[in-house]
């Protein structure tokens, strides 16, 4: 059974990155759609940038963190057999 729970967790994490990312990359176009819109207002595209910026800057480190969560996960299953 724990393989099951590994195999459970380790979907969850991918999920959770995939979905992330498409948030933030969906973000990020509809601000840089919003940048093309204020092209008259200096002020409204600068900040527009910056929170875009901002945005698509998390994403590495969403994939950062799944890197160490699979570790962690298999760290887990390496615990659970030396059980045994």
């Amino acid at each position: 059974m724990p393989g099951n729970t590994d195999r459970r967790a380790r979907r969850g994490a991918w999920t959770s990155a995939l979905i992330f990312t498409a948030v933030q990359l969906a973000t990020g176009a509809l601000l840089l759609w919003g940048c093309a819109l204020a092209w008259d207002f200096f002020w409204l595209r600068t900040l527009l940038l910056i929170l875009t910026a901002g945005d698509l800057l998390a994403i590495p480190f969403v994939w950062v963190a799944l890197r160490q969560r699979m570790k962690e996960i298999k760290g887990g299953e390496q615990d659970a057999a030396a059980e045994y």
